[in-house]
């Protein structure tokens, strides 16, 4: 089984530029407080469906997702940020994180909530 690194390169280059997007010192709990704010939602959007993106591939290239939502199920901006919130509140020690690890809490919140059979 052969796996592709640019699904990998495009979650690592969401994140660096996640890095010059936000304040160094907000946290996950501050990105997340700011959610009605239209710049926060375009950074969850753009997270979202980056991840999104990515975990596409890896079925085309027949590798295991990493999440796996009802099939024709499509994401919006409101679940990405509400997945984000419900797995950061059952998660609390993540809330004071930098706001720039919000990408990689954001996909385990997705592997969480939409769990894969395991091939």
């Amino acid at each position: 089984m052969r796996i592709r690194v640019w699904p990998f390169a495009a979650v690592l280059l969401l994140w660096l530029s996640g890095t010059s997007m936000v304040v160094a010192e907000e946290t996950v709990a501050d990105f997340l407080r700011e959610s009605d704010d239209r710049g926060v939602r375009l950074i969850a959007r753009v997270a979202g469906l980056t991840l999104s993106r990515a975990n596409s591939r890896l079925v085309v290239d027949r590798n295991q997702a990493f999440f796996c939502p009802p099939r024709g199920h499509a994401i919006s901006t409101d679940e990405y940020i509400e997945t984000l919130k419900a797995y950061i509140a059952k998660n609390d020690m993540f809330a004071t994180d930098a706001s720039d690890l919000m990408p990689m809490h954001m996909l385990s919140a997705l592997m969480e909530k939409y769990p894969c059979r395991v091939k």
